[in-house]
């Protein structure tokens, strides 16, 4: 912008411009979604939407976010049980046979307890993939910790109870031929996570015995993934508050009203020139003229 001769007038500083230029870069298009000031501020001073704090929540809509965690945790933990039919059917297994001496491996160095445990673990963490995804791009409403508590907890839960029941599917019929199999006869192991720990522990703290659940080994591995998913989902969100902005801007206007006309939109270019979109902020002025010669 080039300054003004001696003796005219300054450029208006009304607006901040840029020099037009054939192609413009897309970091200098006006901003698409320009957001409201805090009641009080000036928006002369507030033109970043990046530093609007979010409004203050109601005790319903926190009441309202737990249950929907709630209700994450319930669905994920559920899906365990259908995971675990799924998984006995696709799983290797380990081959027995009926011998005159009891029951033997058909293979000297039977892998069926590997890849069992390897097609549990590829399972579940695709899963906590998935369920990620569906989780923070499907309730874009509620997102944040409680969601992530509550698919942490479904998580768990479910890859508790696919290892669970993926154990007890055929365990019926597996004791019967151990035990009344004729000779020569072949049958197959259930599947079964050799590398989980799940169970009740007791702690003496000052006297007091304590008991917690503990849960270790390959049923976590399903949270840990969908954790780092929402997580690095969450890192990529372009809202401070993971919120869409339609939302976020309708919370504000339920709190604090209907925003100005004339600052929810981008003053329009009249000149040819593009516009950052945003009132001057102090500190904005106008080149200065240069020095007189002499």
């Amino acid at each position: 912008m080039s300054a003004a001769a001696p003796g005219e007038p300054e450029p208006s500083t009304e607006k901040v411009r840029l020099e037009k230029s054939p192609t413009p870069p897309a970091v200098l298009a006006p901003p698409m979604h320009p957001v409201p000031p805090p009641p009080g501020v000036a928006a002369a001073s507030y033109p970043d939407p990046a530093v609007l704090p979010r409004p203050r929540r109601t005790r319903r809509e926190w009441t309202v976010e737990g249950l929907t965690a709630l209700a994450v945790a319930v669905v994920i933990g559920l899906a365990g049980f259908p995971l675990a039919w799924f998984w006995s059917l696709v799983s290797p297994k380990v081959e027995l046979e009926m011998t005159d001496g009891g029951v033997a491996y058909v293979e000297p160095n039977p892998e069926g307890y590997v890849a069992a445990e390897g097609t549990y673990l590829f399972i579940t963490m695709a899963f906590g993939l998935i369920s990620a995804l569906v989780v923070y791009l499907a309730i874009r409403r509620h997102r944040g910790p409680l969601m992530m508590l509550g698919l942490t907890v479904g998580s768990v839960a479910g890859a508790i109870a696919m290892a669970w029941l993926g154990y007890k599917i055929g365990q019926s019929e597996y004791q019967d031929l151990l035990k009344n199999a004729p000779v020569g006869k072949t049958f197959e192991r259930p599947v079964e996570v050799r590398s989980e720990v799940v169970g009740i522990r007791s702690y003496v703290v000052g006297g007091w015995t304590i008991k917690l659940a503990v849960a270790q080994g390959a049923v976590l591995w399903q949270a840990v993934v969908a954790v780092m998913a929402y997580t690095l989902l969450a890192g990529f969100s372009p809202s401070p508050h993971l919120r869409p902005w339609k939302e976020e801007r309708a919370l504000w206007d339920a709190q604090y009203g209907s925003v100005d006309p004339a600052f929810a939109a981008p003053p329009p270019s009249t000149d040819g020139q593009i516009s950052s979109g945003w009132p001057e902020t102090p500190g904005h002025s106008a080149a200065p003229a240069p020095p007189a010669a002499g």
